[in-house]
């Protein structure tokens, strides 16, 4: 399957949203204009999990929901630039902003609640970031949270989580006051804003966790490689940015701990 058309896409959205919302106009043009999450990371969701979509109906012979896909594709971070002056959880914002969309669209009420439903199993939007939390309900959102995990622990994703969890100074991840199990599961448990804890709990998730044979295989594949270039990248970072002896065995402490827990 060939590469999604860029730019093609970029002027049909922006099109779509700026007649969808017009009232967002500030919104919208900082999504296409944001590179760490706005449209140019949602395409790329898009165009890799489109080929993994294609994969899994030559493989069952079905067909799967191409808009639900492609529109949790391109929406599941955008709650991230419709914050106002109270914080509201960008997951919300995102059910929010979808939600008119779907309205205006005239989008198939079926196809729009697998779409709501599908944003809440977004990793890095979930309250709980325990692997088992949160399951997709629809292989659609699991293909979507396949693509997304595996896009979120490149080299350049873990040096902006790195750079987040430091300028979180409550952050567990470098509380060397507590243990490593204290560390992990208060991230776990709560979406803390620690950054390294929400990196390595995707990386904690095992290709069981995901619904079908295709995206388990996936997932497997890129795994492997992946989890010690990770887990060595944070430890790199960590020495190169000057961080002390104990803040550094917090964090050896915290991997050592995810990976006996996890096998990650």
């Amino acid at each position: 399957m060939k590469r999604l058309d860029y730019a093609p896409g970029l002027d049909q959205w922006r099109d779509v949203l700026s007649r969808t919302l017009p009232d967002c106009t500030a919104q919208i043009e900082c999504f296409f204009a944001d590179r760490e999450f706005g449209f140019q990371h949602a395409w790329e969701v898009l165009d890799k999990v489109s080929r993994l979509a294609t994969q899994i109906e030559h493989r069952d012979g079905r067909l799967l929901h191409h808009e639900v896909i492609e529109h949790l594709a391109l929406f599941h971070d955008i709650g991230r630039f419709f914050q106002g002056a109270h914080v509201v959880e960008p997951i919300v914002l995102a059910q929010q902003v979808y939600t008119r969309f779907a309205r205006e669209q005239a989008v198939r009420p079926d196809s729009a609640r697998a779409v709501l439903d599908g944003i809440v199993s977004t990793p890095f939007l979930n309250y709980r970031l325990h692997p088992s939390s949160h399951p997709p309900r629809t292989l659609e959102a699991d293909i979507v949270r396949a693509i997304v995990i595996m896009l979120n622990t490149r080299g350049a994703r873990v040096d902006y989580h790195y750079a987040c969890s430091r300028a979180q100074h409550d952050a567990p991840f470098f509380d060397p006051s507590l243990t490593q199990e204290q560390r992990a599961r208060f991230s776990l448990e709560h979406f803390s804003g620690d950054h390294l804890n929400v990196l390595l709990s995707l990386l904690a998730m095992r290709p069981g966790d995901f619904s079908h044979p295709v995206l388990q295989e996936a997932y497997r594949r890129w795994r492997g490689p992946v989890k010690e270039e990770v887990v060595a990248h944070i430890l790199d970072l960590a020495r190169r940015v000057g961080e002390s002896e104990e803040y550094l065995e917090s964090i050896q402490q915290t991997i050592t701990w995810y990976r006996s827990t996890f096998a990650c």
